[in-house]
């Protein structure tokens, strides 16, 4: 796929995917990503704008060929896909970091249902 081609492909200098803290992303909250992944593609109008949030926050790294990739996307939707597919691979302080971006653009709704325990 697309993705697993921008993710495999060297990533630019001095970039790496995480943040500061663990590099692996709790299993509840890829389950949330998952679970939330349709209301999350349809309530996300402006990605572009979670992106720039998690970046000048600090603390998720995006690898240039991904922000690129994204930023360009054509449909905002596939935008939000790209995004969600690999923040995962950011670990834990990335979910955190979005769940804030979230907060951050008006979309507390979508920030409420990833910050509630899965039943």
């Amino acid at each position: 796929s697309h993705l697993a081609d921008l993710l495999s492909a060297p990533l630019d200098k001095d970039t790496k995917l995480g943040g500061k803290g663990s590099d692996v992303m709790k299993t509840e909250s890829k389950e949330k990503l998952h679970v939330y992944r349709q209301q999350l593609v349809e309530g996300i109008h402006n990605t572009n704008n979670v992106v720039d949030h998690l970046i000048s926050r600090g603390f998720v790294s995006i690898p240039g060929n991904l922000y690129r990739a994204i930023t360009k996307a054509r449909i905002e939707k596939e935008r939000t896909r790209l995004l969600l597919d690999a923040l995962p691979q950011m670990g834990e302080d990335a979910f955190d970091c979005f769940v804030n971006a979230l907060r951050h653009v008006l979309l507390s709704h979508l920030a409420d249902l990833l910050s509630a325990p899965l039943d």
